[in-house]
């Protein structure tokens, strides 16, 4: 029976799907948004997988993939908040990401977020947001920017394993 039962939810998703794509199911959304404002959407889930993954000094993108329930009047935006990994307690620095900073489409997103800490071990977290409120806070996700380089072309800060002559330190 479970079988069955999930076989004809996954066919009706899929046909769904498909018919919300249609010109007349988008006009249908269209207007019921004007109509009836954001009173329609539904509210809002935390985000999910979220890593980060730092892509220069003072810049990280956080990955993340949204939980879009099947509402056509669903929108969302979203809340990143970071802090560094040694400060404690609520010292979260929250920033609404602008619409060229949020790129990708459905099940996987990428956020950019600048202007961090050179070199410091960061960790980030998500929440989205409407207007029927805020979702949950996502789980957290532990990154470290990058070290700025010197004149000479070398980095500052603590070297690797590669120029100490391996872990041990000999």
């Amino acid at each position: 029976v479970r079988r069955v039962r999930s076989w004809l939810l996954g066919g009706l998703r899929r046909m769904l799907e498909l018919s919300a794509k249609g010109p007349f199911v988008q006009g249908i959304v269209v207007c019921g948004k004007r109509l009836c404002g954001r009173r329609l959407a539904s509210r809002c889930l935390p985000p999910r997988d979220v890593r980060a993954k730092p892509v220069g000094c003072s810049e990280v993108h956080v990955f993340m993939s949204p939980q879009i329930p099947m509402n056509l009047f669903h929108e969302e935006s979203y809340v990143v908040a970071w802090r560094r990994k040694d400060e404690a307690g609520d010292a979260w620095r929250e920033q609404v990401p602008s619409a060229s900073e949020v790129q990708g489409k459905g099940a996987r997103l990428r956020i950019f977020v600048g202007k961090l800490p050179e070199q410091r071990p960061l960790l980030f977290r998500l929440c989205s947001e409407n207007a029927r409120g805020r979702s949950a806070w996502s789980e957290e996700a532990a990154v470290e920017t990058f070290a700025v380089p010197s004149e000479d072309g070398g980095l500052w800060g603590p070297l690797g394993p590669a120029a100490g002559g391996g872990a041990n330190g000999a």
